[in-house]
């Protein structure tokens, strides 16, 4: 029984993961002060499904995260995941995204970071997008409060190249605030705000803002989360809504110790 419910708590997991993909989520690279704190950790994930037949469904999805801590004050990790839906022969998702991370702590709470990024999201009219930039962040203050707490500034020059063969290059900033707080042995809160606009026009800006609560099924084993988040692009590509919200759901299983 308990196999069985490992099981089915993964693949909802991985489904909820294939419907998580966004116009920003290549340029919201997991911050390292979430990863974990040994010398190395990987995670990889794959999920898919074929139907054929009154329905014609094809869908896959997968992902890989690394990290590695060589020295005390040195950490890097590696994302990269990828998606693709197509229903009744309309292609509803093609997602495709991979970055790389350094951190420097220079402080107990202060971290320098450089990050690349690269991506395509076909609903989007978007290509590829490469997005590399410099930055400093902020942790670990208010721990009475929050576990934690980021509050992260960078400057990171961009390129895109459209469906249309049209390209664009803008220098944009990003300010972001992270944070996660328990509100109850049970039950906790976390939030992701994201705000980077074009430092020669602040009028074209994206912004994405995410919140979700998450439930402990089992202490440290098993837990639901349900996000609600919202994104919204200024100037968007013609053809493409300004505004996205969305409601997701995850039940997810932690083995180790």
């Amino acid at each position: 029984m308990t196999k069985h419910l490992l099981a089915a708590a993964i693949l909802f997991t991985l489904a909820a993961e294939a419907g998580a993909q966004s116009r920003t989520q290549d340029l919201r690279t997991k911050p390292p002060e979430y990863w974990s704190s040994g010398k190395y950790a990987l995670d990889a994930t794959l999920s898919g499904a074929y139907l054929k037949g009154n329905v014609d469904n094809t869908a896959i999805a997968g992902g890989i995260n690394y990290t590695a801590r060589p020295w005390e004050k040195n950490q890097f990790s590696i994302e990269s995941n990828a998606g693709y839906t197509s229903f009744n022969g309309h292609i509803l998702l093609d997602n495709l995204k991979g970055s790389a991370l350094y951190a420097y702590a220079v402080k107990d709470n202060l971290n320098l970071f450089a990050v690349t990024t690269h991506a395509k999201n076909r609903s989007l009219k978007l290509d590829y997008r490469s997005s590399t930039g410099l930055g400093l962040c902020v942790h670990g203050f208010l721990p009475d409060v929050f576990n934690p707490i980021l509050l992260s500034l960078a400057v990171t020059p961009e390129h895109e190249v459209h469906s249309d063969d049209s390209k664009e290059n803008a220098t944009r900033g990003m300010l972001r605030l992270n944070f996660k707080a328990p509100l109850t042995d049970y039950l906790s809160l976390g939030s992701d705000f994201v705000y980077t606009p074009d430092l020669a026009a602040f009028s074209d800006y994206r912004f994405y803002g995410e919140t979700f609560l998450q439930f402990k099924i089992s202490p440290e084993k098993l837990f639901f989360r349900v996000t609600f988040s919202d994104e919204y692009d200024a100037v968007p590509r013609p053809g493409v809504r300004k505004n996205d919200f969305a409601i997701n759901y995850a039940i997810g299983v932690h083995l180790g110790k």
